[in-house]
């Protein structure tokens, strides 16, 4: 019985969302009234004059019409109108009430119901108050012999298991049964239906929001790894002033050019300092506690470290003179390898290359690195984007060069360019 009362919905807080009358409501019965009003044409056509007047039979016909308009508006209030107009029509309109068309109505109205209703105890003891009176009214329309008139004599001496009268209350029994129970399991199984369809959007919506709470995440905390970099600046610079500075006081009265040679060196570095600040706080926000921060010689373990089976990385260091690639500015050198990090775990991740290329290039004026593959795009495997995002984060706040996107041969290039002045 829980979960049958589950499956109606007694227990649930959800509430469908109830539409305005619309153009669908108005067409629906608009067609219904046409549909029933043949029917009735065509039987009095043929059959003959009926015991009510033509305008009894419109007006049955239009007042049913007329309110199906609300059957999403107002469901209970609608299903309970149409179950007491068929009731009505049954007893003194039966040349309508005992058409097929005409109960179509009473049946959407039933189905209305239960498929629409907010307040689902309301519209389960609204059916079962209509069931109730289904059989009230039978057995009021067998007791008055009304229900038997249709049987003509004929049909009175078939043969069969039952007596002609026990035979008629059963047949009418079972087919106002399946009626009733047919609408009524319909309208419950569309309003599940609904309800799972509902949970499916709101799943997806939370879905999207903490997919944008990780992103977010995702981009401060490599803001925060950028806060280390400032760190690391700003500790290099004050340990060299502070050096050249101690430097420059003892050599002052033994060797002044040496001492003006020092607090040269001790400007530059101040203005080194400065125009490196300057550049890397338009993207910081907070503070970070990493202790190290790798640079490009480490490219060495980084490709190692990817390298896997069915998966290999060539790297290749192209230098203007030996060791120019360990000389490269703290920031420089931090950047390029984040990229050569992402470019790398993309490849992974969302490619079907089998390898990678990495080439760096150090001269006295810039450093470069450049990835290349040559694989397809993986279906289904997009992935946020921040990781690109943070790539042109990291090359605009040095002020260099970022060239990414398919290659014409096929594969994909992420290039980027830095100066070193």
């Amino acid at each position: 019985m829980d979960r049958v009362l589950r499956w109606l919905g007694a227990e649930d807080d959800w509430q469908r969302p109830r539409p305005r009358i619309g153009r669908s409501d108005w067409l629906v019965a608009g067609f219904s009234f046409l549909l029933a009003a043949m029917t009735v044409e065509a039987l009095r056509s043929f059959v003959g004059p009926s015991g009510t007047s033509v305008w009894q039979q419109y007006l049955t016909l239009a007042t049913a019409g007329l309110l199906l308009i609300f059957r999403r508006r107002y469901p209970i209030v609608t299903m309970v109108a149409l179950g007491l107009h068929f009731f009505i029509a049954c007893t003194w309109v039966p040349e309508v009430g005992y058409s097929f068309t005409y109960q179509m109505i009473p049946f959407l109205g039933l189905y209305s119901g239960m498929s629409w209703a907010r307040e689902r105890k309301a519209a389960l003891m609204a059916a079962i108050g209509l069931a109730l009176g289904f059989v009230l009214w039978l057995t009021w329309m067998f007791a008055l012999g009304r229900a038997l008139e249709g049987f003509n004599a004929e049909q009175a001496t078939g043969r069969g298991l039952f007596s002609p009268a026990v035979g008629a209350v059963i047949y009418t029994a079972i087919c106002n049964a399946i009626y009733f129970f047919a609408a009524f399991l319909m309208g419950a199984g569309a309003w599940n239906q609904a309800r799972q369809h509902a949970a499916v959007v709101e799943q997806a919506r939370i879905i999207q929001e903490q997919s944008e709470d990780l992103a977010r995440g995702a981009v401060l905390a490599d803001r925060l790894r950028l806060a280390q970099e400032l760190h690391d600046v700003v500790a290099h610079h004050v340990a060299v002033t502070g050096v050249q500075a101690g430097a420059a006081r003892k050599l002052l009265s033994r060797d002044p050019e040496q001492a003006a040679l020092a607090l040269a060196n001790v400007e530059a570095s101040s203005r080194d300092a400065v125009g490196q600040m300057r550049d890397l706080l338009g993207t910081l926000r907070a503070d970070d506690a990493d202790q190290y921060q790798p640079t490009v010689g480490d490219l060495p373990s980084l490709v190692d470290s990817v390298t896997g089976p069915g998966f290999e990385v060539d790297l290749q260091v192209i230098e203007d003179a030996p060791g120019a690639a360990e000389r490269l500015p703290l920031p420089v050198g931090l950047c390029l390898y984040r990229i050569t990090q992402e470019s790398l775990s993309n490849v992974r991740r969302h490619s079907t290359a089998h390898g990678a290329r990495v080439v760096l290039r150090v001269d006295s004026s810039r450093a470069e690195v450049e990835v290349t593959d040559d694989g397809r795009p993986l279906g289904n495997t997009s992935g946020s984007r921040f990781g690109q995002q943070g790539i042109r984060e990291r090359v605009n706040a040095l002020g260099g060069e970022l060239d990414m996107g398919p290659r014409l041969d096929g594969g994909y290039r992420v290039r980027a360019r830095m100066p070193l002045s």
